[in-house]
């Protein structure tokens, strides 16, 4: 996660190695606090558990320069990963985000895959902001050129993408297991509540009200634990705004609320569709005040085929040296 201290000037990084205990979280944070010089780092804390160590220290190794003039620091956490230590956990980790690596192809059919980490180190099957993100960043690194139409690799299957004059595209598996009706926890105001997979699952809540009057969190997380949701679900609240559409989502793995969720707007403007409220195509404004847009085509096999565009920008740029 990144934090910007605007007074200050700085922009603050926060990297988490979380795993169980003896894996080599506390070896790892050693060996990188002995190999940076004192004076870009600052003094190693260890609040030692029964079993396990939790060690924290930051340090700016890495040459990034000022972004907007702002210098970047970067805090390095170990956190333990039993369950009996969840209070801990929960602290360090709190405000992370998720976590995408662009990994080499594992078919020939492929000019990249990607993995994707939830905050609490769970693996994330499908991520659409993450998808449009590597899109991007493929781009960047020229392993794709700018219009070029082709395929990636996700734990969910192969996805299509491209990157437009209008930003970074993706074609995303077919929406299936759609349910128009399926009340869960539903309150008075609620107009409908719906399912649908779209890689991952997603509950789908549209509100009656103003989106802003949502506790997305208080509402959210009951329906995610609903036993009747084999696999839990992401819960997706959207409302009318204006002459479009608001969206608010609470995310599984993060557990918490969160600025978008690229599958949950596709799963989104597949209810919208189903219920008669929207057409082939949605736009959803997000928590984070930037908007995903959502198109649909029927594919031969009758399936709904969305495709998902938005924002994916190169935020900075830094290069780590071969030895720190």
């Amino acid at each position: 996660m990144s934090l910007v201290n605007y007074a200050a000037r700085e922009i603050t990084c926060k990297i988490v190695y979380y795993g169980p205990g003896r894996s080599g979280k506390t070896t790892n944070l050693q060996y990188i606090f002995g190999r940076v010089p004192d004076t870009r780092r600052g003094r190693m804390v260890s609040l030692a558990t029964q079993g396990d160590r939790t060690l924290f220290f930051d340090f700016l190794p890495i040459d990034l320069g000022s972004i907007s003039g702002f210098q970047t620091k970067f805090q390095l956490y170990t956190v333990p990963g039993q369950s009996y230590y969840n209070a801990t956990r929960k602290l360090v980790l709190q405000g992370a985000d998720g976590i995408v690596f662009v990994e080499p192809p594992k078919s020939p059919d492929e000019r990249f895959s990607i993995r994707y980490l939830n905050r609490d180190g769970s693996l994330a099957l499908l991520c659409g902001n993450a998808s449009l993100c590597s899109v991007r960043l493929a781009a960047e690194l020229e392993i794709v050129a700018p219009g070029e139409d082709f395929q990636f690799g996700t734990g969910a299957g192969v996805v299509r993408g491209r990157l437009t004059n209008d930003g970074p595209e993706v074609d995303i598996q077919p929406v299936t297991e759609i349910e128009t009706e399926k009340s869960l926890r539903r309150v008075p105001s609620d107009r409908h509540m719906g399912f649908a997979v779209v890689g991952v699952p997603h509950m789908v809540v549209l509100c009656g009200g103003d989106i802003e009057d949502v506790d997305v969190e208080a509402r959210g997380r009951p329906i995610r634990y609903d036993p009747a949701l084999a696999s839990g679900a992401n819960v997706n609240f959207v409302a009318r705004r204006g002459d479009g559409w608001a969206v608010r989502t609470y995310e599984r793995g993060v557990e918490a609320e969160t600025l978008a969720c690229g599958t949950g707007a596709v799963a989104t403007g597949a209810l919208l569709a189903a219920w008669g409220e929207s057409g082939s195509a949605t736009s959803l404004r997000t928590r984070s005040g930037l908007t995903l847009t959502v198109r649909f085509r029927e594919g031969k096999d009758g399936l709904a085929r969305p495709s998902l565009s938005g924002e994916g920008r190169i935020v900075f740029r830094g290069e780590l040296p071969q030895r720190i």
